[in-house]
């Protein structure tokens, strides 16, 4: 997938995580940003630890929530990486990579509602296209809610 983004300042460490189970109780395909702890804290049914495996450093990062919403097979996973962002300008870019169990594939028959979360420095949110890389169809695309 490959998601547009505006461009902004520097800031500490940026870290992803996907979830076979969004920790984010919203329905998708959406994007979110979260720009500050208490509306993270009100969506999110866990702190920043748990759902990216460290801190948060709200000053300095936004947290980014690309939710695929609901599948039938926990064989959906979707994956992006903080520093595959690229691009100048108003118009950057990050692959991701959604995975979906083959015909032939084992996996488990339960709903899941699978996620990326990543926390990238503070920009100013524009338009954002979702896309799937390996397909390069748009999974997404629009003005992405930023929660202040």
């Amino acid at each position: 997938m490959l998601l547009a983004l505006a461009a902004g300042a520097a800031a500490g460490p940026a870290m992803a995580r996907s979830h076979a189970q969004c920790p984010w109780r919203g329905e998708g395909p959406v994007l979110r940003v979260f720009a500050a702890e208490a509306p993270w804290r009100e969506a999110f049914s866990g702190p920043e630890d748990s759902v990216l495996g460290a801190p948060v450093d709200w000053a300095a990062q936004d947290v980014l929530v690309f939710a695929l919403g609901q599948q039938r097979t926990l064989g959906v996973t979707v994956a992006a990486e903080p520093a595959d962002l690229a691009g100048p300008g108003r118009h950057t870019r990050l692959a991701a990579t959604p995975t979906r169990p083959g015909p032939d594939d084992m996996v488990a028959m339960a709903l899941s509602r699978p996620c990326v979360v990543l926390a990238v420095p503070k920009r100013s949110w524009s338009r954002v296209e979702v896309r799937d890389r390996t397909r390069g169809e748009v999974v997404w695309r629009g003005r992405p809610k930023v929660k202040r």
